[in-house]
């Protein structure tokens, strides 16, 4: 009676300690922390191209405004992040152009800073739509909803 009790006990310690468990996977993966492993391993969205359309917006001290006529030129991507230059018509008539960097998430959300100041947030809506809320503070706060879609050439 012994024996068949120690070998019980001998079977159980064995497969409480694991001995009994599959290998562990030895396929590659990336370094824990490794976004850029990630990104080449996933399928990133080209986003490169004019992005355009209008938007309604309001400035403090200036009143609601809508933009007729908005662009997002994106000139530079690596991976999730990219560059380029925004040009729109001021309230007044005058068109400016200032410089933004971007990043975007796999699930489609949107950054953007401006190279003055501001910051956009946004999604994209479909392969070739995004909307963006902008938002500014100080003394011509200001915010807007645009809606762009990007240009065929």
């Amino acid at each position: 009676m012994k024996i068949p009790l120690i070998l019980l006990i001998v079977v159980l310690a064995i497969v409480a300690s694991g001995c009994t468990d599959q290998a562990p996977d030895e396929s590659p993966s990336p370094v824990a922390g490794s976004f850029q492993a990630h990104a080449e391993n996933a399928s990133v969205p080209h986003i490169i191209g004019t992005w355009a359309g209008t938007g309604i917006g309001h400035i403090q001290n200036g009143g609601f405004h809508e933009l007729k006529a908005v662009a997002y030129h994106i000139t530079e991507q690596n991976g999730y992040a990219f560059a380029g230059k925004k040009e729109y018509t001021r309230p007044d008539g005058e068109t400016l152009s200032e410089a933004f960097s971007g990043v975007f998430s796999p699930g489609g959300e949107i950054l953007i800073c401006d190279s003055g100041s501001g910051y956009s947030l946004g999604s994209f809506t479909g392969p070739d739509r995004m909307d963006l809320s902008y938002a500014e503070d100080g003394d011509e706060a200001r915010a807007y909803f645009v809606q762009l879609i990007r240009q065929k050439a």
